[in-house]
């Protein structure tokens, strides 16, 4: 399927098409070396994969996601800021895009999740991310399944159990793990998964346990869980 982005922006006065903005952010991206304008490439990126799928996937179809996960390399270790812009822009890009995911960007997902030095900000941008991943896309499931996704959603839940948005995202990502929603696979890991996430993870009883100290989590989860 062929998406065709068109925009009268891109001409000059006399007809010349000019590069796209978002091919050129990408690009600079793209450099060993970290750039002082980094920040501002990352946001022309997302706000035109925040536009629609068509846009998002005109992105993808630009080398975006090796591009992205180059910068998250990068900036892992380094500014915050401009780590969460990061995050924040591979969210937008994998937005309905779970075939870009390839086994070492899930393996860097989950390191990142895994460093338990990171803040609140960070681990629930990571914890987004995985789950926009495993929407509709069995296999990228059973990728972050096993490399220990249910153990470290619930270590995640219980660090930061006073945080509903943090309770919600997580309730999220172990949700999305029960469904049987990839259309391409004729029998999913959805029963297994929950079966892990009651017994090994011990989720359920942690999650029962949030709800009767919190009233207002109690909400947030009837709400997510039931959506």
């Amino acid at each position: 399927m062929t998406f065709i982005v068109r925009d009268p922006s891109l001409y000059s006065a006399d007809g010349e098409k000019l590069e796209h903005p978002v091919i050129a952010a990408l690009k600079s991206l793209s450099l060993e070396e970290s750039q002082e304008n980094d920040i501002e490439n990352l946001i022309t990126v997302k706000t035109e994969c925040d536009i629609d799928l068509t846009h998002r996937c005109f992105v993808g179809k630009n080398n975006a996601y090796s591009v992205l996960l180059k910068t998250l390399k990068k900036t892992k270790d380094g500014d915050k800021t401009h780590l969460i812009k990061a995050l924040e822009t591979f969210c937008s890009l994998c937005n309905g895009q779970p075939d870009l995911l390839n086994e070492e960007g899930a393996e860097e997902f989950m390191s990142i999740m895994k460093n338990e030095k990171n803040d609140a900000d960070v681990t629930e941008l990571i914890v987004k991310l995985v789950r926009l991943n495993c929407i509709k896309h069995e296999m990228n499931r059973r990728m972050f399944v096993k490399n220990d996704l249910i153990k470290e959603l619930v270590r995640v839940l219980m660090t930061y159990k006073s945080s509903p948005s943090m309770i919600k995202e997580v309730a999220f990502g172990l949700r999305v793990l029960t469904q049987d929603d990839d259309l391409r696979v004729p029998f999913g890991s959805a029963h297994e998964n929950a079966k892990q996430i009651v017994i090994e993870g011990d989720a359920l009883r942690e999650l029962i346990s949030i709800c009767k100290g919190k009233v207002v989590h109690y909400s947030l989860l009837y709400k997510t869980l039931n959506k």
